[in-house]
Protein backbone atom coordinates (compact mmCIF):
# COMPACT_ATOMS: atom_id res chain seq x y z
CA UNK A 1 0.00 0.00 0.00
CA UNK A 2 3.31 2.67 0.84
CA UNK A 3 3.31 3.16 -3.20
CA UNK A 4 -0.12 3.55 -3.85
CA UNK A 5 -0.24 6.08 -0.77
CA UNK A 6 2.62 8.06 -2.20
CA UNK A 7 1.24 8.23 -5.25
CA UNK A 8 -1.71 10.56 -4.28
CA UNK A 9 0.62 12.98 -2.45
CA UNK A 10 0.32 16.42 -4.71
CA UNK A 11 -2.86 15.31 -6.16
CA UNK A 12 -5.07 17.99 -7.01
CA UNK A 13 -8.88 18.67 -5.79
CA UNK A 14 -10.92 21.09 -6.87
CA UNK A 15 -9.88 23.23 -3.47
CA UNK A 16 -6.18 22.11 -3.10
CA UNK A 17 -3.67 18.85 -3.67
CA UNK A 18 -3.18 16.05 -1.26
CA UNK A 19 -0.66 16.70 0.80
CA UNK A 20 -0.40 13.59 2.66
CA UNK A 21 -2.02 10.03 3.23
CA UNK A 22 -2.01 7.64 5.21
CA UNK A 23 -3.86 3.76 6.15
CA UNK A 24 -4.88 3.49 9.80
CA UNK A 25 -6.26 1.41 11.94
CA UNK A 26 -10.15 2.15 13.02
CA UNK A 27 -10.72 2.13 16.78
CA UNK A 28 -12.21 -1.35 16.57
CA UNK A 29 -9.47 -2.59 15.27
CA UNK A 30 -11.86 -4.28 12.00
CA UNK A 31 -11.20 -2.06 9.18
CA UNK A 32 -8.81 0.63 8.07
CA UNK A 33 -9.26 4.38 7.38
CA UNK A 34 -7.61 6.57 4.91
CA UNK A 35 -6.37 9.65 6.70
CA UNK A 36 -5.67 12.59 4.01
CA UNK A 37 -4.39 15.83 4.86
CA UNK A 38 -5.24 18.62 2.15
CA UNK A 39 -3.13 21.80 1.71
CA UNK A 40 -5.65 24.35 0.52
CA UNK A 41 -3.12 26.15 -2.23
CA UNK A 42 -1.81 24.10 -4.77
CA UNK A 43 2.58 24.60 -5.26
CA UNK A 44 4.97 24.31 -7.73
CA UNK A 45 7.18 20.88 -7.81
CA UNK A 46 10.00 21.31 -5.47
CA UNK A 47 8.23 24.03 -3.63
CA UNK A 48 7.41 23.62 0.36
CA UNK A 49 3.46 22.54 0.26
CA UNK A 50 1.15 25.21 1.94
CA UNK A 51 -0.32 25.50 5.19
CA UNK A 52 -2.42 22.40 6.24
CA UNK A 53 -6.37 22.38 5.83
CA UNK A 54 -6.55 19.47 8.12
CA UNK A 55 -6.90 15.81 7.53
CA UNK A 56 -10.48 13.83 5.66
CA UNK A 57 -11.04 10.59 6.98
CA UNK A 58 -12.88 7.85 4.33
CA UNK A 59 -13.12 4.86 6.58
CA UNK A 60 -12.70 1.64 3.90
CA UNK A 61 -14.69 -1.01 4.40
CA UNK A 62 -13.30 -4.50 3.54
CA UNK A 63 -14.46 -6.72 1.30
CA UNK A 64 -14.94 -9.99 3.29
CA UNK A 65 -17.37 -7.45 5.74
CA UNK A 66 -19.47 -6.57 3.10
CA UNK A 67 -19.64 -10.44 1.43
CA UNK A 68 -20.10 -11.56 4.89
CA UNK A 69 -23.33 -9.23 5.95
CA UNK A 70 -24.71 -9.93 2.40
CA UNK A 71 -24.35 -13.99 3.44
CA UNK A 72 -26.22 -13.28 6.06
CA UNK A 73 -28.64 -11.14 4.69
CA UNK A 74 -29.46 -14.33 2.48
CA UNK A 75 -30.01 -16.46 5.40
CA UNK A 76 -32.04 -14.42 7.16
CA UNK A 77 -34.50 -14.04 3.86
CA UNK A 78 -34.21 -18.08 3.62
CA UNK A 79 -34.88 -18.53 7.35
CA UNK A 80 -37.97 -15.90 6.28
CA UNK A 81 -39.32 -18.18 3.73
CA UNK A 82 -38.69 -21.39 5.96
CA UNK A 83 -41.01 -19.83 8.63
CA UNK A 84 -43.35 -18.08 6.55
CA UNK A 85 -43.97 -20.26 3.10
CA UNK A 86 -42.56 -23.56 4.51
CA UNK A 87 -40.14 -23.54 1.70
CA UNK A 88 -36.65 -25.00 1.77
CA UNK A 89 -35.27 -23.59 -0.95
CA UNK A 90 -35.64 -19.72 -1.75
CA UNK A 91 -34.41 -17.65 -4.37
CA UNK A 92 -34.42 -13.85 -2.50
CA UNK A 93 -34.42 -10.45 -4.69
CA UNK A 94 -31.85 -8.17 -4.11
CA UNK A 95 -34.81 -5.38 -2.74
CA UNK A 96 -35.56 -8.13 0.18
CA UNK A 97 -31.63 -8.82 0.79
CA UNK A 98 -30.86 -4.80 1.12
CA UNK A 99 -34.17 -4.89 3.34
CA UNK A 100 -32.35 -7.81 5.43
CA UNK A 101 -28.91 -6.38 5.56
CA UNK A 102 -30.39 -3.13 7.13
CA UNK A 103 -32.68 -4.85 9.22
CA UNK A 104 -28.81 -6.98 10.89
CA UNK A 105 -26.98 -3.62 10.17
CA UNK A 106 -29.37 -1.76 12.83
CA UNK A 107 -29.86 -4.74 15.57
CA UNK A 108 -27.42 -7.41 14.91
CA UNK A 109 -28.28 -11.12 13.50
CA UNK A 110 -29.93 -12.22 16.68
CA UNK A 111 -32.29 -9.16 16.67
CA UNK A 112 -33.22 -9.74 13.07
CA UNK A 113 -34.00 -13.27 13.43
CA UNK A 114 -36.07 -12.59 16.37
CA UNK A 115 -38.27 -10.14 14.34
CA UNK A 116 -38.79 -12.64 11.64
CA UNK A 117 -40.16 -15.26 14.60
CA UNK A 118 -41.65 -12.14 16.23
CA UNK A 119 -43.53 -11.15 13.08
CA UNK A 120 -44.43 -15.10 12.27
CA UNK A 121 -46.07 -15.07 15.50
CA UNK A 122 -48.31 -11.91 15.46
CA UNK A 123 -49.19 -12.29 12.18
CA UNK A 124 -50.98 -15.70 13.06
CA UNK A 125 -52.66 -13.64 15.81
CA UNK A 126 -54.10 -11.35 13.79
CA UNK A 127 -54.79 -13.64 10.11
CA UNK A 128 -52.45 -11.26 8.36
CA UNK A 129 -50.56 -12.84 5.53
CA UNK A 130 -47.16 -11.87 5.13
CA UNK A 131 -45.95 -12.87 1.53
CA UNK A 132 -42.65 -10.89 1.19
CA UNK A 133 -39.77 -10.40 3.65
CA UNK A 134 -40.38 -6.75 3.59
CA UNK A 135 -43.96 -7.63 5.43
CA UNK A 136 -41.95 -7.90 8.70
CA UNK A 137 -40.67 -4.56 8.98
CA UNK A 138 -43.11 -2.67 10.35
CA UNK A 139 -42.63 -5.24 13.38
CA UNK A 140 -39.09 -4.16 14.07
CA UNK A 141 -39.81 -1.64 17.05
CA UNK A 142 -42.54 -4.03 18.77
CA UNK A 143 -39.63 -7.25 18.11
CA UNK A 144 -36.93 -5.46 19.55
CA UNK A 145 -38.69 -3.97 22.48
CA UNK A 146 -40.11 -7.43 23.05
CA UNK A 147 -36.08 -9.07 22.76
CA UNK A 148 -35.10 -6.73 24.96
CA UNK A 149 -37.71 -7.59 27.81
CA UNK A 150 -36.68 -11.32 27.02
CA UNK A 151 -32.94 -10.81 27.38
CA UNK A 152 -33.27 -8.79 30.33
CA UNK A 153 -35.59 -11.20 32.27
CA UNK A 154 -33.06 -13.91 31.38
CA UNK A 155 -30.48 -11.71 32.80
CA UNK A 156 -32.06 -11.29 35.98
CA UNK A 157 -32.99 -15.17 36.24
CA UNK A 158 -29.44 -15.84 35.49
CA UNK A 159 -28.47 -13.13 38.53
CA UNK A 160 -30.36 -15.53 40.99
CA UNK A 161 -29.56 -18.71 39.86
CA UNK A 162 -26.09 -17.73 40.80
CA UNK A 163 -27.17 -16.24 44.49
CA UNK A 164 -27.07 -18.30 47.13
CA UNK A 165 -28.56 -15.75 49.06
CA UNK A 166 -31.83 -14.98 47.55
CA UNK A 167 -34.89 -17.41 46.96
CA UNK A 168 -35.87 -18.66 43.61
CA UNK A 169 -38.06 -15.25 43.29
CA UNK A 170 -35.45 -12.90 44.03
CA UNK A 171 -36.15 -12.11 47.51
CA UNK A 172 -34.47 -12.11 50.93
CA UNK A 173 -36.94 -12.77 53.99
CA UNK A 174 -36.24 -10.19 57.10
CA UNK A 175 -37.47 -9.97 60.74
CA UNK A 176 -37.37 -7.08 62.89
CA UNK A 177 -38.43 -6.71 66.72
CA UNK A 178 -41.35 -4.84 67.28
CA UNK A 179 -43.09 -4.05 70.73
CA UNK A 180 -41.76 -7.85 71.47
CA UNK A 181 -42.96 -9.28 68.56
CA UNK A 182 -41.57 -10.29 65.30
CA UNK A 183 -42.28 -8.86 62.36
CA UNK A 184 -41.83 -10.64 59.10
CA UNK A 185 -41.43 -8.61 55.60
CA UNK A 186 -39.38 -9.06 52.39
CA UNK A 187 -36.92 -7.17 50.16
CA UNK A 188 -35.64 -7.50 46.36
CA UNK A 189 -32.07 -8.97 46.02
CA UNK A 190 -29.06 -6.93 45.01
CA UNK A 191 -27.32 -10.32 44.97
CA UNK A 192 -24.56 -8.01 46.82
CA UNK A 193 -24.52 -10.16 50.35
CA UNK A 194 -21.97 -7.64 52.37
CA UNK A 195 -24.30 -4.94 51.18
CA UNK A 196 -28.00 -6.29 51.80
CA UNK A 197 -26.30 -6.58 55.46
CA UNK A 198 -24.82 -3.71 56.02
CA UNK A 199 -28.25 -2.34 55.14
CA UNK A 200 -30.40 -4.60 56.56
CA UNK A 201 -28.67 -3.94 59.96
CA UNK A 202 -28.38 -0.09 59.46
CA UNK A 203 -31.81 -0.61 59.56
CA UNK A 204 -32.90 -2.55 62.44
CA UNK A 205 -33.65 -5.81 60.40
CA UNK A 206 -31.94 -9.51 60.43
CA UNK A 207 -31.60 -11.56 57.45
CA UNK A 208 -33.71 -15.35 58.03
Amino acid sequence: MEKPLKELKRVRLTTGVISTATLERTKDGTDYKLIVRKSTKLSPPGADLPQDAGPIELELKSANTGSELTSQAKELVSYFFKRFHKVEKSYPTSKAINQAISLISNHGVDQARYVVDFAHIAAQDTGFKIETFGGIMDYTSRAVADYDKHQKARQTQTAIDACSFCNRAGFVSLRILKDGKWSHSSAKCTHDVEQMRAVAENQGYQIV
